[in-house]
């Protein structure tokens, strides 16, 4: 398991190399199946599938994971001939893998991953290309230990960061729990508003956005962006922030927008618990909702 950077295009870029793509499904396809007749049987593909894209999650019991396999059979087997076959595996493995892309959006997230896992491989097909070497060696042992978190290496010291399992339902209860929710809002809006004047400037809105380097970076690679075009997504943002079009943003929007912004997280995030790297601090709001949900579980054990 290694943490690695990722996000929707990451995914959706490796699925439509096509050469990549079907290079890395034809080696998953032939690894599972065992006995060589080439196609999967039921058991082929249930025994060897986690080691693709997990499924589930430890607290599930064993007939739970079983029908939720059954279900993925089904999905693989289109011709219902209770087989699969090279054509139907791609297929629908190129159905999950932009799905899992749509899911995860466009903000980059660090994600704990196997190694052999096709979104693994998805992260070394962007390691590759920023790096400037062909997708040829995609898989290869010389690949696979390059140390994928190297890129965007800071010489300033690294937050430290903790793992989570989180879904959307996780961000969700966290958001609609009203009175946790506002108080991590207004605390986060109080450390924004450094004059104290109880409303946001949009120059105090940026540093906050700053912070996070989704517009400055590209998977921790800083980004030749014009400042005028900087100028103009953040002013964009802030556009988004005044409802009211009064030149601040006050507590009541910055609530409002921050709810949408983290429902919208969980929309995308879905009900498949994954394991995210957090900055361990007190201001990462995924985190707060990962905290949230842990309290709740050990006050009810």
């Amino acid at each position: 398991m290694s943490v690695s950077i990722l996000n929707g295009p990451t995914v959706t870029e490796f699925v439509e190399d096509s050469e990549a793509f079907d290079k890395c499904i034809n080696h998953y396809f032939m690894a599972l199946d065992v006995n060589g007749d080439g196609v999967l049987s039921r058991s082929e593909l249930l025994k060897g599938f986690n080691s693709l894209l997990t499924l589930g999650n430890e607290s599930e019991s064993e007939e739970e994971m079983s029908s939720l396999y059954n279900i993925v059979f089904e999905k693989f087997d289109a011709d219902q001939n209770g087989t699969i076959d090279r054509e139907e595996f791609r297929s629908e493995m190129k159905e999950i893998m932009l799905a899992v892309a749509r899911g995860i959006g466009n903000s980059p997230v660090q994600v704990a991953l196997e190694g052999d896992s096709l979104l693994m491989r998805a992260v070394e097909h962007e390691l590759l290309k920023v790096r400037g070497i062909g997708t040829s060696v995609l898989g290869h042992d010389k690949v696979r230990n390059l140390p994928t978190n190297e890129i965007g290496e800071k010489k300033k010291k690294k937050k430290k960061m903790g793992v989570v399992i989180i879904d959307g339902s996780t961000v969700r209860d966290y958001v609609e729990d009203d009175a946790v929710f506002k108080k991590s809002v207004d605390e986060r809006f109080d450390a924004l508003d450094l004059n104290g004047d109880g409303v946001l400037s949009c120059s105090e809105l940026r540093k906050a956005f700053e912070s996070f380097r989704l517009i400055e970076s590209h998977f921790g690679v800083d980004v030749s962006t014009p400042p005028e075009q900087l100028t103009q997504l953040y002013d964009s943002i802030f556009q988004k922030f005044d409802c009211d079009r009064s030149g601040t943003v006050d507590r009541e929007e910055f609530r409002s927008e921050m709810k949408k912004i983290m429902l919208a997280i969980a929309d995308g995030l879905g009900s498949a618990p994954i394991q995210m790297a957090l900055e361990d601090d007190d201001e990462n709001f995924l985190k707060k909702a990962a905290d949230l949900e842990a309290s709740k579980i050990a006050q009810a054990s």
